[in-house]
């Protein structure tokens, strides 16, 4: 069977595209913060990212790594970001949890963001913490993960004796 005549076919090919285009060096500087994730997942962010703009949004990232942690930020497997609607300047995130799942899942972007393989916080139901120790809801639409290929429990026991999480080696 074409890989083009599959609904989705169109979509994976030129995600695919752009995986292989992309590498960690062209991120443009407004997106350093994706420069210090793991290198190995770097041009996988770096083709989302470009994807999301495609589609008519202005991506601001807001975080990435974070040291010290054992989330997905401590690994360099995770960022934060908000999105602009460029016509319309409508913004999605600007604080966790301000824009509601549906508003969200309209823009189409969490699809985007499953079908090229990462989880989408907005999808989360389990609460956690934050780095000053406050307790939120598990809806968290700003983060984006690769955990999906690289589960943090599993990269724990690698990144054991390593000052450095981000150069654990990952599954995927």
């Amino acid at each position: 069977m074409n890989l083009r005549m599959l609904p989705w076919g169109k979509v994976a090919l030129g995600a695919a595209a752009l995986l292989l285009m992309a590498t960690p060096t062209q991120f443009p500087d407004r997106w350093a913060k994706a420069r210090l994730l793991h290198p190995k997942v770097q041009a996988r962010f770096l083709a989302l990212l470009k994807a999301i703009e495609a589609r008519g949004y202005r991506v601001i990232l807001t975080s990435s790594y974070r040291a010290g942690g054992t989330d997905p930020h401590a690994y360099g497997l995770a960022l934060d970001m908000n999105i602009i609607h460029v016509a319309t300047g409508r913004h999605y995130g600007m604080h966790v949890g301000i824009t509601a799942k549906e508003a969200w899942e309209a823009t189409g972007v969490p699809t985007l963001i499953r079908s090229l393989g990462f989880r989408w916080g907005g999808d989360f139901v389990t609460p956690w913490r934050d780095l000053s120790g406050n307790l939120h809801a598990g809806y968290d639409p700003v983060h984006i993960d690769d955990c999906k290929r690289n589960p943090t429990a599993k990269l724990a026991a690698r990144a054991a004796n390593l000052t450095d999480r981000r150069k654990v080696t990952l599954f995927a």
